[in-house]
């Protein structure tokens, strides 16, 4: 009978190694092999939309690794190998480096695992998610990948609700395809305040200042404000097809939203909104 059960276990573990790759198979034996305990796993979901910094407090807030190791290891980026951070340019203008590649997704991880492996498993993801298609879009707008992910973050945090995000991203395009070339979004301004400011030191306030706040500087700011998910990047990549240059939001109801070309009617529809 023993010798039965021996023979299942056997089998039942070939099954198991079936289309594993050899490191895999050496991995799954050790762990066989090993009397340590199995380590703790948590899952943890991340919204779309979440910063950087907001993605460092949830991870510390579930025992995977400390807020200023996981902010120390997105601007290590030497140590992550792929096309898309090899893309990234000004990166010393950069709050964040990787600001925009966290893929907001539900993962898993170790307890008290290193911060550096906490961003593979993000980035791993976000390489996933950025389909050939995507790469072959942006170009055919004239565009960087990179510079799509900070586009689509844009959007991310000005259209609340999937439906508008075209319509936004509408809004975006045509003003960095306009003369004046300045986006003037307060979403920019807020990501300062509240997400870079507080976790940085110095003169570097006014520096992050100039590159992020986008009534000062002149088309794109230096890198994403958060981390976008797949409707908000599809939108950067396929904008509506408008003459529209501004938009507002109703006052008391966020999910209506106002277009204009101009700025005469701009200036009406904020009034229609209840902004004055």
């Amino acid at each position: 009978m023993k010798k039965l059960i021996s023979l299942l276990m056997c089998a039942v573990t070939l099954v198991m190694l079936a289309g594993c790759s050899k490191p895999e198979i050496i991995d799954k034996a050790k762990q066989a092999l090993s009397t340590e305990p199995a380590k703790t796993t948590v899952s943890v979901t991340f919204p779309e939309g979440y910063t950087i910094a907001q993605t460092a407090a949830l991870l510390e807030e579930n025992g995977v690794c400390t807020k200023e190791d996981f902010l120390e290891a997105v601007n290590d980026v030497d140590q992550f190998d792929y096309d898309f951070i090899k893309d990234i340019k000004d990166r010393d203008k950069r709050a964040f480096i990787l600001e925009g590649y966290i893929f907001p997704d539900t993962y898993e991880f170790y307890i008290g695992e290193s911060a550096a492996k906490a961003v593979s498993r993000f980035l791993k993801n976000t390489d996933r998610k950025l389909t050939d298609e995507m790469y072959r879009k942006a170009e055919k707008l004239g565009y960087s990948m990179d510079e799509i992910i900070t586009i689509a973050s844009i959007i991310q945090k000005e259209a609340g609700i999937k439906k508008e995000m075209p319509k936004v991203s509408s809004v975006l395009h045509n003003r960095l395809n306009d003369s004046y070339n300045k986006l003037e979004c307060d979403v920019t301004i807020n990501y300062l305040k509240k997400y870079v400011i507080p976790f940085i030191s110095g003169d570097d306030t006014d520096r992050y200042n100039e590159y992020y706040n986008t009534y000062k500087c002149q088309g794109l700011p230096a890198g994403a404000i958060c981390n976008p998910g797949i409707d908000a990047i599809n939108a950067a990549l396929e904008p509506a097809d408008t003459k529209y240059m501004f938009f507002v939001t109703d006052k008391t109801d966020t999910s209506k939203y106002y277009y204009a070309e101009t700025y005469k009617e701009h200036l009406q529809n904020c009034k229609k909104a209840g902004w004055n």
